[in-house]
């Protein structure tokens, strides 16, 4: 998936759709079970008609990045996703935030130590 989270569109959108009420309805005991269940079920559905885009890992990638950014509205549409896949791997919400502002300065996120 290349450009910016603008440009996923609608499917994009359903896809967030999906893992909110995923996760939301998900039981404790079950949860880890389920959501591998679901990510391979959505990854061989969308795949074959979408391509590698939509493969097991990027489900998961999508999964991880809903988690990570369950307000929609917080998200920043300069970003692209290749940048966000870096940011969301980071382990604090003070080490997101410092290179979303380090990348919303222009600075390549390939020159930033992760």
């Amino acid at each position: 998936m290349k450009g910016n989270l603008s440009e996923m569109g609608a499917l994009g959108k359903v896809l967030l759709l999906i893992f909110s009420n995923c996760i939301a309805s998900s039981l404790e005991i079950h949860r880890a079970d389920y959501g591998n269940y679901l990510t391979k079920f959505i990854a061989d559905q969308l795949e074959p008609e979408y391509g590698s885009g939509f493969s097991k890992r990027q489900i998961e990638l999508f999964r991880q990045f809903y988690r990570t950014f369950p307000i929609a509205n917080a998200l920043r549409s300069q970003l692209s996703w290749s940048q966000y896949k870096v940011i969301i791997r980071l382990d604090s919400q003070d080490k997101r935030d410092f290179y979303i502002m380090e990348t919303m300065k222009s600075t390549p996120i390939g020159t930033l130590n992760l």
